[in-house]
């Protein structure tokens, strides 16, 4: 997928595109049973406007690794550029349920940090 969001961000090189379709084949070659490697495959078919394929293999991705973010997030994105909102939303909603938490230790401010104290003050 690194080649693809080289593609969609930073200047949408041909080069890009075309890395990004190899990545993924090579990907679904030596792994067809990892959700990643279908994610990377629907990212690079639908920098191509491939929609349909893209989606099948987001959902193929999904089906592998229900809790996947980026397969629902991918998804999401992949409805709405073909104009199917409804669904997209349905797939927004579906990704933010699967949001990785943050670190606890990292998302805290810093007081919340230190030992918990009891009731009589002993941490």
């Amino acid at each position: 997928t690194v080649h693809a969001t080289l593609h969609e961000w930073f200047g949408a090189k041909q080069e890009h595109r075309v890395r990004a379709e190899r990545a993924s084949q090579k990907a679904l070659e030596l792994a067809p049973e990892l959700a990643e490697a279908h994610v990377a495959r629907g990212c690079s078919l639908a920098l191509s406007h491939h929609y349909p394929e893209a989606m099948r293999a987001f959902e193929q991705a999904m089906r592998l690794s229900p809790n996947l973010f980026d397969a629902y997030y991918h998804g999401a994105r992949t409805s709405f550029a073909q104009g199917e909102i409804a669904r997209s939303a349905e797939g927004s909603r579906r990704a933010a349920g699967r949001f990785p938490e943050p670190d606890a230790a990292g998302a805290v401010a810093p007081h919340a940090r230190t030992p918990r104290r009891g009731a009589r003050g002993d941490a």
